[in-house]
């Protein structure tokens, strides 16, 4: 190279290696290489390099401009905003002001972009080489690299995101030459999906074993899956077998002449059903499907299969099939099937359903909830539905695959954040599937970040003489804004204006921004608002007053509410001992002192001064009265009586108020007279008086009313006849509620014998005892007739005996 080129250097940069390339330009304007300075270990060089292209853009915010804006100008993703706050050294948006400088790092950020591009596309061109088959333990490594430099650019450390990036390119890169290398063997099948229990079984084995992910399958070897199970197959021109629940396969034949890039293999279904996708290059490969019983030539890429003992079925999904059976040949076009009994002809091909349209998820949709329905528009005459869920495009790494859902929709919970691949294929009544529906494809996202939210008015703590205040700020895209619960509009930048009443006083603005992962960001601001100059003093309606601010109470200590402005400065001073007690009014202006210790009257000094600086002072005055009312009774009421209406009378002195059994009795001049009713039995009489302090003086009576006769319990009649005399013993047992009378009436007979007397109470048995002496000629038999039982309160009843 000529020196003269040396002064004509322009610039340096990276290519996509991590080459640093010096640029030199020549007088006509074209460029060339200068030389290129090759890093022996560009992961130990690293932090080096990257120490010297990363370097940091000052700027400095201006007015009306928000942290998002210069993300989305200097790193191209308004979403990156919190890497600006990280490099800046800066917590929260909020600090953000108008004038502040911030670093921006946005040279790593490309560079970190373009290292991932470069790593991606390595990956892919391995991988459509083979790579998953032939060096599977290779290209692994530089997958899971490449996702480790993802969530390191996610999380902000492009460092590392650009190392691990080049790292993952280098190994996609040992990938697809281990694999060109390899391909110029003999050609294996490999067990690239799984799900349940998948068993294999080699030629010369007698038994079957667990047949592991990524297994090598070889000639003859067969494959079956068994219940809520299924495989996939991958043979090395990436032509794929999925095997269903129930199913087993046997691979009979696998040849080829990789250089000449021509292959040959061949599948016998034994029974359960399968789809085969065969890889678009028929020309140069021949890939037999076998069906015991049925002769087939398969010139199709996408079909499916079911055998058992007493019919095969075959759904073409492309190209042609050709099916033989007990010398009778039928083509099964695209889109059609057809159905072979046991020792029967093949039936006519038949139109299959045609495929489900997908409506939910959305295509494209980013969902954060692993909680998912899957939805398809119906498909008339559908028996039922299959559905796929893969993890990649290709449905090679299936986790779900249901071919028994009854209806058009099914909600499962998917294994985590990631992407997702769909597909829904209808089933006949004959059991035939269609085509699967054309792929759905969504992002399952764990978003934990809560969206951006800048208030720039009004300050926190600002005292306003006006009605409303005013709220502007700036916000996340596609955030929803409250303000105190109410919906503000967002403007297309995110900025957004809005207005907020508020009431006399303290008030509070609460702004919530939510995204569409849930995610809150909250701001509070506190504000007082001062309506005018007016202040005053209001008091409890509660309290007793003699007079305008002289208040009674029953007892030394008086719980003072008041009210006056809101979030005012209240004093109260107590002339008495010349000391204060102080606090502040709340959000509704109301306010409460406890005053203990009083006697006699007190006066009381209360001034309260807004936070805006007005005032104003009363003076109250507390008097004590403890004395409670009286009540005195003309005459002591009766502990029994007869009569159900209690007639009672009497003075009340001191006293406002007179309740008898709760009802209000009206007085005059401390007289008052009242009629009760009462009921039978035993009747509690409760005269209440309270006075204007709120002292209660309350007198119990208890008061019978007895308006029934005694009853006669039991009576007994015992001879005692002696030599001289006829005796009789009376004894008669009663009750009262009251009491009873000391006699009570009996009369004996006998015939037309009859004799009459009295017999005297024993208060100890509460009986009536007497022994009579009967006439000698008194006849046999005499017994008690009656009896007359009586209280002391006129109650009567004469007990007729027989």
């Amino acid at each position: 190279m000529n020196l003269k080129y040396k002064n004509h250097l322009k610039s340096f940069d990276f290519n996509s290696v991590g080459f640093l390339i010096l640029w030199a330009t020549r007088l006509s304007g074209m460029k060339f290489i200068f030389f290129a300075i090759i890093l022996s270990s560009f992961l130990s060089g690293a932090t080096k390099i990257f120490a010297q292209a990363s370097k940091a853009l000052i700027v400095t915010i201006q007015g009306g401009e928000s942290i998002r804006d210069l993300a989305q100008k200097y790193l191209g993703d308004a979403d990156l905003w919190t890497e600006i706050l990280k490099s800046s050294g800066l917590q929260s948006a909020a600090e953000i002001k108008p004038g502040m400088t911030l670093n921006i790092s946005s040279d790593l950020v490309q560079l970190s972009q373009q290292q991932l591009q470069s790593a991606l596309q390595a990956i892919q061109n391995a991988t459509e080489a083979g790579a998953k088959v032939f060096a599977g333990d290779s290209i692994a490594p530089a997958i899971a690299l490449y996702d480790q430099a993802v969530a390191q650019r996610k999380n902000g450390d492009w460092q590392k995101s650009i190392a691990l990036a080049r790292a993952a390119k280098t190994k996609a890169e040992n990938a697809a030459r281990e694999t060109l290398a390899k391909r110029n063997t003999t050609g294996e099948a490999e067990l690239t999906d799984r799900k349940g229990t998948v068993e294999r079984r080699k030629p010369a084995e007698p038994v079957w074993k667990e047949a592991p992910l990524k297994v090598k399958l070889i000639e003859n070897e067969t494959v079956r899956t068994l219940s809520s199970s299924f495989a996939e197959i991958t043979f090395h021109d990436d032509s794929r077998i999925r095997l269903n629940e129930n199913s087993q396969a046997v691979i009979q034949k696998m040849r080829a002449d990789l250089l000449a890039k021509k292959k040959e293999s061949s599948v016998s279904l034994v029974t359960g059903n399968a789809f085969a996708l065969l890889a678009s290059n028929q020309k140069k490969k021949n890939f037999e499907f076998n069906i015991p019983g049925v002769t087939t030539k398969v010139n199709s890429k996408n079909f499916w299969v079911q055998k058992d003992e007493q019919a095969t079925k075959v759904a073409n999904y492309e190209g042609e099939i050709e099916l033989t059976a007990q010398g009778a040949t039928v083509v099964v076009g695209e889109n059609q099937g057809s159905l072979v009994q046991a020792n029967q002809k093949p039936t006519a091909p038949a139109a299959l359903l045609p495929s489900p349209a997908l409506t939910s998820p959305e295509i494209n949709s980013t969902l954060f909830d692993t909680e998912i329905v899957f939805s398809w528009k119906a498909v008339a005459d559908a028996g039922h539905y299959w559905l796929e869920v893969s993890r990649d495009k290709s449905f090679t790494n299936v986790i779900i695959n249901s071919n028994v859902i009854p209806s058009n929709s099914f909600a499962t919970k998917l294994p985590g954040e990631g992407s997702y691949y769909w597909r829904v294929a209808a089933i006949d009544a004959s059991g035939f599937p269609s085509r699967f529906s054309e792929r759905g494809f969504f992002n399952v996202a764990q978003d934990t970040t809560a969206p951006f939210l800048q208030l720039t008015t009004p300050e926190d703590g600002a005292i306003v003489r006006e009605s409303f205040a005013r709220v502007t700020g700036t916000t996340e895209k596609g955030a929803t804004l409250s303000l105190n619960g109410k919906a503000v509009p967002v403007a297309a930048n995110g900025l957004f204006e809005s207005e907020s009443l508020l009431k006399d006083g303290a008030n509070e603005i609460i702004l919530e921004a939510r995204d569409r992962a849930g995610n809150v960001s909250r701001i509070r601001r506190n504000l007082t608002y001062v309506a005018d100059s007016r202040v005053g003093i209001s008091y409890s309606s509660a309290l007793k007053a003699l007079r305008p601010k002289h208040f009674v109470v029953p007892t030394s200590e008086l719980t003072l509410s008041s009210a006056s402005k809101p979030r005012a400065a209240i004093t109260l001073l107590r002339f008495s001992t010349l000391s204060s007690l102080r606090t502040f009014a709340d959000d509704g202006g109301y306010f409460q002192f406890t005053i203990p210790n009083l006697s006699g009257k007190e006066r009381f000094s209360l001034s309260a001064t807004t936070p805006a600086g007005y005032s104003v002072k009363d003076t109250f005055m507390v008097e004590v009265d403890n004395i409670p009312p009286q009540i005195k009774l003309d005459v002591e009421l009766p502990p029994v009586t007869a009569s159900d209406t209690l007639r009672l009378s009497g003075a009340v002195l001191e006293a406002t108020s007179l309740q008898i059994n709760s009802e209000e009795i009206k007085f005059a001049n401390d007289r008052f007279a009242a009629a009760l009713q009462l009921k039978p039995g035993l009747n509690l009489i409760q005269i209440t008086a309270q006075d204007f302090a709120g002292n209660v003086t309350t007198l119990e009576k208890r008061v019978m009313l007895d308006r029934e006769p005694p009853k006669l319990l039991r009576h007994q009649i015992t001879p005692q006849t002696t030599a001289n005399a006829k005796l009789m013993q009376i004894e008669v047992k009663a009750q009262d509620a009251s009491a009873l009378k000391r006699t009570a009436k009996f009369i004996l007979q006998s015939g037309s014998f009859s004799y009459s007397g009295y017999l005297k109470f024993n208060p100890a048995s509460q009986t009536y005892e007497e022994t009579v002496t009967l006439p000698q000629d008194a006849p046999e038999g005499v017994k008690l007739k009656s009896v007359v039982l009586e209280d002391y309160y006129g109650n009567q009843k004469e007990y007729q005996l027989f």
